[in-house]
């Protein structure tokens, strides 16, 4: 789980500073191709969502405080991981059709088509494939 009231960032001359965030909004990045019945369940489930149009931002999301998730669909390239691993090294949790991404390269995957769910926590990412599991595309 994320540490919600502060992340370490090591700047390039190895000073650490700690910044301090609030806990993470109740909100859900998607893409924008999710289907309206999905952000429907998330909604019903308490979650904000948004349509972000970079993977890089939404897989970083929860690291960086702007949503509690985010989930993608399609393939999973090279750029959408940058955003995975820096949430993953944070603490956060990485689900791609719901088995536990392990950091390995994405091209190498033999199952990189998402659902991806990119949370907080286990409790967030479990939340929200519970709502999505009866869903289809």
């Amino acid at each position: 789980m994320i540490n919600s009231s502060y992340n370490r960032i090591f700047s390039s001359n190895n000073h650490t500073s700690q910044v301090h965030l609030d806990a993470a909004p109740s909100r859900v990045h998607v893409t924008s191709h999710f289907p309206e019945s999905w952000k429907s369940k998330l909604s019903e489930i308490g979650y904000q969502v948004q349509v972000s149009r970079c993977s890089a931002v939404d897989a970083s999301a929860p690291v960086n405080g702007r949503a509690a998730a985010a989930i993608s669909l399609g393939k999973l390239g090279r750029r959408r991981a940058i955003g995975m691993l820096l949430t993953l090294e944070a603490g956060g949790v990485v689900k791609i059709n719901g088995r536990d991404w392990q950091a390995e390269d994405p091209l190498h995957l033999s199952d990189r088509r998402g659902p991806i769910v990119v949370a907080d926590s286990e409790q967030t990412a479990a939340r929200i494939l519970s709502a999505l599991k009866k869903e289809r595309l």
